[in-house]
């Protein structure tokens, strides 16, 4: 006896209805060729600037005036600069940098937004009131004029 094409629908579903929430999660991120290319190329950015010192054998800093201005080669995979610094390092030792950068920038905002988020939450009534206005009025700041103040503050 054959099955009938609803049943193998029907089927299909039972078994999706058996994964768990993560499992499903994860079968819809693997279905989108592009997250999963991005999350590729963000995993590979992130192992090139922690081993920075492994894929490199030049110092981010060191000058060699004999390599001013060289182009792309087997020595300097992008070339140097024009004082004769190799770009691949300066390349992937600043993205250690960016890495760490933003790293911190993420600490500090969830521990900000998780601290308030719990004094809101077990306190309730006005306090519960005046933070989350609080919230909202700094959430209305226009990053760029923040961006602005800095640099104007730090130079």
């Amino acid at each position: 006896m054959t099955t009938q094409p609803d049943e193998t629908a029907f089927q299909a579903e039972r078994d999706i209805k058996r994964l768990t929430t993560n499992q499903r999660i994860l079968r819809r991120f693997l279905r989108h060729r592009l997250a999963v290319v991005s999350v590729m190329i963000l995993l590979v950015m992130i192992i090139l600037t922690a081993g920075a010192p492994l894929f490199t054998r030049y110092q981010p800093n060191a000058i060699d005036v004999r390599n001013l201005r060289k182009p792309p080669s087997a020595t300097h995979l992008l070339g140097t600069d024009t004082i004769g610094r190799d770009v691949w390092t300066r390349l992937i030792y600043g993205g250690r940098v960016s890495l760490a950068v933003g790293l911190v920038a993420a600490s500090i905002s969830v521990t900000i937004g998780t601290v308030i988020g719990l004094v809101s939450g077990f306190s309730g009534g006005r306090v519960d009131f005046w933070l989350m206005r609080f919230t909202e009025v700094v959430m209305t700041i226009p990053t760029l004029i923040i961006m602005m103040t800095l640099a104007a503050v730090l130079g």
